[in-house]
């Protein structure tokens, strides 16, 4: 009776889970992340079925749905929970939309190979597990992906994803069990981290909403950008638009922290113009021309600045 409880627990965690997904649309529109988002719905529905299959596979239902065939519909669901991390690395115009079938789906078949060659020739019979390679190259994919979303406002729900891949895969290495099912358990910080990006989320939109001058804004939505590109791209992007300052010689520039003069005084309509025309050619690689203008607009003139 308790297992029955836990599992029927952890099954309405992972509906929850996706529930939280698939609200994150609205975050993700109008940018090149929503690739990542249709990635995250994919994943989260797979690990509800493998909590699902794994009721299935005690007492007589594991006669038409061995335990092996869950273990394998776990591991997928493990390697779908690196391609929206993965389809990050690629969120970049022209070739979001070609990365998706070169680089993701490639990525998925490779690493779901070896666990499928062992489902496939052993006919039902036997256990599955990992062979130090394809642990190795897993790892190597996990960290790849889940790396540049550490080290900034991101980090604890980084974090608390890796947790949960990790433990989604544990069943898989022949390493000792935990005294609970650990393919299961780890729809527990993949919720907590769900939530705890939601909430990141909707606080930069809030942010940018009540923002009260232009700088206020532009950092706002830099920090979104950062919030949900990680390290990699946002880096990228202040490399450009240094190479716009130097050739425009503007009175400041692009940091980590946001827009900053170097002489440390507050921005003018008028100084903040060409970095903001900048700023937006370099965000079309990225987001959508309505999303831009709704959110990093021209400065006019006769905008002002509180001092």
């Amino acid at each position: 009776m308790t297992m029955f409880a836990i599992f029927w627990s952890l099954f309405v965690l992972s509906l929850l889970g996706l529930y939280q997904t698939v609200s994150r649309r609205s975050l993700c529109a109008g940018l090149t992340i929503r690739y990542s988002w249709a990635w995250s719905v994919v994943a989260m529905l797979v690990c509800c079925v493998s909590i699902l299959a794994s009721y299935t596979t005690t007492g007589h239902a594991a006669d038409w749905f061995p335990p092996r065939w869950q273990l394998g519909l776990q591991y997928l669901s493990a390697i779908l929970l690196l391609t929206p991390a993965v389809c990050t690395l690629g969120a970049r115009r022209p070739g979001v939309s070609a990365w998706q079938w070169f680089v993701v789906l490639p990525l998925v078949f490779v690493l779901a190979w070896p666990v499928l060659v062992q489902l496939t020739t052993s006919h039902g019979r036997g256990t599955i597990q990992l062979s130090g390679p394809a642990i190795t190259g897993f790892a190597l994919v996990t960290l790849m992906s889940i790396s540049p979303g550490l080290g900034g406002a991101m980090t604890v729900p980084a974090l608390l994803y890796l947790s949960a891949v990790l433990l989604t895969i544990w069943p898989l290495t022949g390493w000792p069990f935990f005294s609970v099912p650990a393919g299961q358990v780890a729809v527990i910080p993949l919720v907590i981290s769900g939530q705890l990006t939601n909430r990141q989320l909707k606080n930069r939109y809030q942010q940018i909403s009540l923002a009260t001058s232009e700088i206020h804004r532009l950092n706002a939505v830099w920090g979104l950008l950062q919030d949900l590109y990680g390290v990699v791209w946002p880096q990228r992007m202040m490399d450009r638009m240094k190479q716009f300052q130097q050739a425009e010689r503007w009175c400041g520039c692009l940091t980590a922290e946001g827009f900053r003069k170097t002489d440390g005084t507050a921005w003018t309509p008028q100084e903040l113009e060409s970095p903001v025309k900048s700023f937006r050619w370099v965000l079309q690689r990225f987001a959508d021309s309505d999303w831009i203008d709704q959110y990093v607009p021209l400065i006019r003139e006769e905008s002002q600045l509180p001092g």
